[in-house]
């Protein structure tokens, strides 16, 4: 299944480089793309409803049934852009609302390239351990934001006060005026600073034409700061988090065959066979 799916993926490209020559040279797409991708959309249905029968309930409640849920979605979305596609090639009386439906389904069609994840087990771990990091760097994103912006009041209103005496300083189109002449310009060029979007030498120069040096100073300590401390930060609560989620990963496929077997204690001697390995993992008791 694994292979299938890479093989969508790649005349999922193809058809987009078609669509990409039938704007430019008025090509059409060859019918038999059109046949594949419809072969594709069965076998993907076939193997779905398969899976159903055999696991029942537990198909929805089942050890990473979030995979479950995600192919689920995914092959009802290619269903149903299938049978748009279709209705909107039989009828000569198509409205605009079928072909921008039509539109929709082809930009989300590129969630069927996830579905490789939930084949390959290394790439699963992957998956899991950045899923883990995901709080710890929203919470991070919050702390960065709140000393970006305290960042920029102090510098927006210093700029302002600078220019009380020559106005045309921080007149529009000035680097003064570009940088930091509002809260949210200074915001994004200190973002930038930090993220390689703008050289912050730059900044710095504005400041100096500014007469201010000890500003210039406290943005060069603001840069060494954010991104020395920050990304400090950001790796050790990460980190934590990745280990978890590679566990949970390592975890997984043992949980999800006792689960799918329905393998009670008394036939299941491998439940006693195994302890929890202390580095991570399982070992043989």
């Amino acid at each position: 299944m694994g292979a299938l799916i890479v093989l969508n993926a790649v005349l999922m490209g193809v058809q987009a480089d078609f669509a990409a020559r039938a704007v430019r040279e008025g090509a059409e797409e060859p019918p038999f793309l059109r046949v594949m991708a419809q072969c594709f959309a069965a076998i993907f249905v076939l193997e779905l409803a398969l899976r159903l029968l055999g696991y029942g309930v537990g198909f929805f409640f089942m050890s990473g049934c979030s995979w479950n849920y995600f192919d689920l979605i995914v092959v009802t979305l290619q269903v149903f852009e299938e049978v748009t596609a279709i209705m909107a090639h039989s009828s000569q009386s198509t409205g605009f609302s079928f072909l921008r439906i039509l539109r929709v389904l082809r930009l989300l069609r590129v969630l069927r390239l996830v579905r490789v994840l939930s084949t390959i087990q290394k790439l699963r771990t992957l998956v899991n351990s950045i899923g883990k990091t995901i709080p710890a760097l929203l919470w991070t994103m919050v702390l960065l934001m709140l000393m970006i912006y305290t960042a920029s009041i102090c510098f927006t209103q210093v700029v302002a006060d600078l220019a009380e005496g020559d106005p045309g300083s921080v007149a529009v189109g000035t680097a003064a005026h570009e940088y930091y002449g509002s809260v949210l310009g200074s915001m994004m060029s200190l973002y930038q600073a930090i993220t390689g979007g703008l050289n912050w030498r730059t900044m710095s120069d504005s400041l100096l034409a500014q007469d201010s040096p000890l500003m210039a100073l406290l943005l060069c300590l603001y840069v060494s700061f954010a991104v020395l401390a920050m990304l400090n930060v950001i790796l050790l609560a990460s980190r934590g988090a990745r280990l978890d989620g590679a566990e949970h990963g390592r975890l997984e496929p043992l949980v999800s065959f006792l689960q799918a077997s329905r393998v009670s204690h008394s036939t299941c001697p491998p439940l006693t066979c195994f302890i929890v390995n202390p580095e991570g993992g399982l070992k043989g008791k």
